[in-house]
């Protein structure tokens, strides 16, 4: 039995050996392959490449002067934005006011009932609001809605 053992263990150690060296003959491979490695000046040329590129993209909107349309949010006295809300009330001669709401989401406006009254928004600004009046007035033949700051 303990010829057996010493065999065994005997093998066990050879065949760790052998695997070592086959681990680190990989490895060794593996460190010296060139094509798959970057150098210094690749990855400084990439960098500048894309630096370039953002100060062209950068340049073309200066030209274009794009003005971002929440650049002119008011804060509240609390530190909240100052934000614009959309309200019809139920009149005899526009549809049920459940119907326009759907028809409002269904078109990516927020809207909600509140005190019988549809509310549109709240947006920081008010300029989203000529887009709803242009779907109210198209789709639905409304023309008198509200805009008032929600608080």
């Amino acid at each position: 039995m303990k010829i057996f053992i010493k065999n065994f263990l005997g093998v066990l150690i050879l065949l760790t050996i052998i695997y070592i060296v086959f681990l680190g003959f990989n490895i060794f491979k593996f460190l010296n392959q060139s094509d798959d490695l970057i150098s210094v000046t690749d990855y400084k040329n990439t960098i500048e490449e894309y630096k370039d590129n953002v100060n062209d993209i950068y340049s073309e909107l200066e030209d274009i002067k794009i003005v971002s349309e929440n650049s002119s949010i008011r804060l509240n006295f609390d530190g909240t934005p100052v934000s614009w809300v959309l309200i019809l009330k139920q009149d005899k001669e526009t549809k049920e006011l459940e119907a326009i709401r759907e028809e409002l989401m269904q078109n990516g406006f927020n809207s909600f009932i509140f005190n019988e009254m549809l509310h549109v928004g709240p947006y920081l600004n008010k300029t989203k609001f000529e887009k709803v009046r242009q779907l109210l007035k198209e789709e639905l033949g409304i023309i008198s809605v509200n805009i008032e700051q929600w608080n």
